[in-house]
């Protein structure tokens, strides 16, 4: 049994896409804070403080509302990531 069996090469490769591209991102993010001030706690919390809210939403959404679609979620997760790295790097 392998992963063919179970998705299509389309699915498999937009797959590894994804997993490139979020590899590359999470690269320039550990260069991004290599020359940060404080413990690795420190700044794990502080990066982990970006998607605590985004976390918190889609708990608080699941649980009590029965209409929301796959895509009306995902756009309010983006829109939601996007909101907070603009509200994280306006202040100090």
């Amino acid at each position: 049994v392998s992963m063919n069996d179970f998705f299509s090469d389309k699915d498999l490769a937009f797959a590894r896409g994804l997993t490139i591209a979020f590899g590359i991102l999470c690269c320039f993010t550990a260069i991004r804070f290599l020359e940060s001030e404080g413990s690795i706690l420190e700044v794990l919390s502080a990066v982990g403080s970006y998607f605590v809210g985004t976390k918190f939403a889609a708990f608080y959404l699941g649980f009590f509302s029965q209409d929301v679609e796959e895509k009306e979620f995902l756009l309010g997760t983006v829109v939601g990531i996007i909101r907070q790295i603009l509200l994280g790097l306006g202040t100090e």
